[in-house]
């Protein structure tokens, strides 16, 4: 009993809880370490098994099947030394023997060539019902069903495929007239290349010894153990143990498992024959082989053996030195404690007893107890102090998908001690004017930032949860949870929020609204398409409520903005007329804002209308900065909404008009006067308005203004005047008659210009001329 109350002591209690743990680490770290460095250990025996399977598949596949499949493909491609082995597939015997006899000699080099590979080469001609063999000669099956059952064997399978090159399973067989029987493996290869099965004319048969794989598996026999080399089917193509050569193993469950797995190599454990076995196999390259290893479990990993009794030793030389250790560390932990537990023991020791005093040395621990629960709830105080940042983090991953499973998000709600409660989600983003964000100062901003967020989130309901997120310093991000299915209440509380920014920072902005969506977890397509929406506030610049259910999807859209408002903008600029200007870029507003384009379309034909003026800019020949004093395309980056951009185009357009009038007011006199000297001189000719106005480069509507300004007669009349006056001086200078006069002076018909000519002097040019001649005779009298 004094041995046990020794245990009511910390430090004997602390004694014997060292030796427990030490026990227990050293046993469960040692358990782990042999299992660790057994695992590892094992699988690098895997590996290096795998790795020597893989160079006996590689030996076989280089030193047999890419021979024997070469020879193959030497003897039934066409080249000058097999020419006479395919002659004789499209021409009769009868009369060439000689060649019959060159490829007996060919098939015998070529077998000389590969001694220990091939036993025996044989040409099937398929029509003519004979054998040529590099052992047998010719050999003659027709009407002698017993040849070809011994020679032809393999003939039902080939026909019955569709490829050109088949590989036959290994079988007994005689090749030559001795009746000698040998396991042989035999390539069959149809002639020509592109004929398979029956439609071939003949077919190339290579027997390979069996003693060629045999030799090279039992090179590593004694590394590997028993090796098999089966086909596709299951069937044993080669075996290390000659006398299993034959036995059937396309049943064994261990084949099956190999056949059906699919897979090119692996290993794994299976009873084989009663005995637990390692079973490692890989695919032979460009075949459907397998190339099967099996060792007993035991004698596989018997290499591991001792790495576990090293252990074990290890282990219990460290329990024992832990026991030393526990007494020495347990004294050291205790000695501080030792002044303060005989402390209270002697002040107790009156009042509670001896008994009573050793039990109670316990409550000193308590007391740390007592100090680590303090520094918890400062853990937990330091928690509450980073939710913002915890709620920015979670809103933020749901928005740009780094969220993948409910069971994360449903942690990190736990730690805010927030759910989704609601079955619908809306994602809104609220964008404020940059132009009156640009004026505040750093600390204004982040000020109005957060006290967004914060009347966001004060708008929770019982119905309705916020969560609201800084996503710039233009935009704030919320995710809505709400019961209700129809955004109208969501909508009352964005615009309440954009009121309140107004009311309290003088700021407007734009509420953009998602489509409503049932999983928390396809919020961030919620938000991608809303930060989608916000690109139509460019063309909608006073509008403050965008919603994603009202934009039309326009992907797939062929609708284009009509051209004639490019062309009226361009004769609006032609005629210089500021109005049809106006009129036009209004029209080309109200186009964009339907929605019923692809934004990226309507930012291309804002460009395209700046296109047009830099164009008719061009055109005038003018230095554009001269003209406007800025680079248009450094001031359309500062236009920030489509009525912006109107204003500015009306100003370029305004500025332009009256730089080319006050250029043109200069030399307007000159050009006038040089015009009517023009007309005076040239009557006869074409005198249009567009004529005229394009020899001086104006334009016919300014030309005319102009023109009237100046002289104070219209441009039409004055040509018809200067005319008229022309007429009248041919008619009493010149014998010319009337058709020739009104050639000269440009009119086309005579009936017009006796008609102009009365119409100016009450007579027709006749009537004037003879009362001309009338005048002049009596004056001569």
């Amino acid at each position: 009993m004094k041995f046990f109350k020794r245990f009511r002591s910390v430090y004997y209690r602390l004694i014997l809880s060292y030796v427990i743990l030490i026990l227990c680490a050293t046993m469960l770290t040692s358990f782990i370490l042999f299992r660790y460095f057994s695992s590892n250990f094992n699988r690098q025996i895997e590996k290096v098994n795998q790795k020597m399977l893989h160079q006996l598949s590689n030996s076989i596949s280089y030193h047999i099947v890419d021979r024997v499949e070469g020879v193959a493909q030497e003897i039934t491609i066409e080249h000058a030394k097999n020419s006479d082995l395919l002659y004789l597939f499209n021409y009769p015997l009868e009369g060439n023997h000689i060649k019959i006899s060159l490829v007996y000699r060919y098939l015998q080099n070529i077998v000389v060539m590969y001694p220990d590979v091939i036993d025996s080469i044989q040409v099937y001609y398929k029509e003519k019902e004979m054998l040529i063999s590099s052992k047998m000669g010719i050999v003659f099956l027709q009407d002698k069903p017993e040849r070809a059952q011994m020679y032809l064997d393999w003939l039902p399978e080939v026909e019955s495929q569709s490829e050109n090159m088949i590989w036959i399973d290994t079988r007994p067989i005689s090749t030559d007239y001795q009746s000698e029987y040998k396991d042989i493996i035999t390539l069959v290869k149809g002639h020509p290349y592109s004929y398979q099965g029956m439609k071939a004319k003949g077919y190339v048969t290579i027997n390979v010894k069996q003693e060629a794989f045999y030799s090279i598996i039992q090179q590593e026999e004694e590394s590997l153990g028993e090796v098999i080399l089966i086909n596709s089917k299951g069937h044993i193509l080669s075996h290390s143990s000659k006398e299993k050569l034959y036995q059937p193993l396309d049943t064994e469950d261990y084949i099956r498992n190999i056949l059906d797995s699919g897979e090119g190599q692996g290993n794994f454990i299976q009873e084989v024959n009663g005995i637990k076995s390692m079973i490692s196999f890989v695919t032979v390259e460009g075949k459907t082989w397998k190339m099967i290893n099996i060792t007993p479990i035991d004698e596989f990993y018997k290499q591991s053996e001792p790495i576990a009794q090293m252990i074990w030793g290890i282990s219990i030389i460290v329990i024992l030195l832990g026991i030393v250790y526990s007494r020495v560390s347990s004294m050291k932990i205790y000695k501080p404690l030792q002044s303060i537990v005989e402390r209270r023991k002697n002040l107790s020791l009156g009042l509670l007893g001896e008994k009573e005093s050793i039990q109670n040395e316990y409550q000193i621990i308590n007391q740390f107890i007592d100090d680590l629960s303090i520094k918890v709830d400062q853990l937990e105080t330091t928690l509450q102090y980073n939710l913002p940042l915890i709620k920015y983090n979670l809103v933020h991953s749901l928005f740009y998908n780094h969220i993948t499973s409910t069971e994360v998000l449903a942690e990190r709600l736990r730690i805010l001690g927030h759910h989704f409660k609601h079955p619908y989600f809306y994602c809104v983003v609220f964008q404020l004017q940059e132009e009156q964000m640009f004026h505040m100062t750093e600390e204004n901003s982040q000020f109005m930032k957060y006290n967004i967020i914060e009347y966001i989130e004060s708008m929770n309901t019982q119905d309705t949860f916020h969560m609201a997120i800084p996503l710039s310093e233009y935009q704030t991000g919320v995710i809505i949870n709400t019961s209700h299915k129809y955004d109208n209440k969501v909508v009352d509380q964005g615009m309440k929020v954009i009121t309140y920014l107004f009311s309290n920072f003088m700021v407007t902005g734009v509420l953009a609204i998602s489509r409503i969506i049932s999983d928390p977890l396809q919020i961030h397509i919620a938000f991608k398409e809303v930060v989608h929406i916000l690109e139509y506030q460019y063309f909608m610049p006073t509008c403050q409520v965008l919603r994603v259910e009202d934009a039309i999807e326009t992907k797939n859209l062929d609708e284009e903005i009509p051209e004639w408002i490019y062309e009226k903008f361009l004769e609006g600029l032609n005629l210089q007329k500021i109005d049809q200007i106006e009129e036009v870029l209004t029209a080309f507003q109200e186009q964009c804002k339907l929605r019923v384009y692809h934004i990226e379309y309507c930012h291309q034909q804002v460009l395209r209308v700046m296109n047009i003026f830099s164009q008719y800019m061009k055109g005038l020949n003018y230095n554009t900065k001269e003209i406007l004093g800025v680079d248009l395309n450094e001031q359309l980056k500062q236009i920030n909404n489509i009525i912006q951009f109107k204003e500015w185009i009306l100003l370029l357009s305004t500025k332009t008009f009256q730089y080319i009038q006050e250029k043109s007011a200069s030399h307007t006199s000159d050009s006038i006067q040089w015009v009517e000297g023009y007309i005076k001189d040239n009557l006869h000719a074409d005198l249009s308005l567009q004529y005229v106005a394009d020899m001086i480069s104006l334009t016919p509507h300014y030309f005319s203004k102009l023109f009237k300004d100046e002289t104070g007669v219209n441009f039409i009349d004055f040509i018809t005047e200067e005319r008229m006056k022309k007429a009248r001086e041919l008619l009493t200078t010149t014998n010319m008659n009337i058709d020739q006069i009104a050639e000269k002076v440009g009119f086309t018909s005579s009936s017009y210009f006796i008609r102009r000519f009365k119409r100016q002097y009450g007579l027709t040019p006749g009537q004037y001329k003879q009362q001309i001649v009338e005048k002049n005779r009596s004056l001569e009298e």
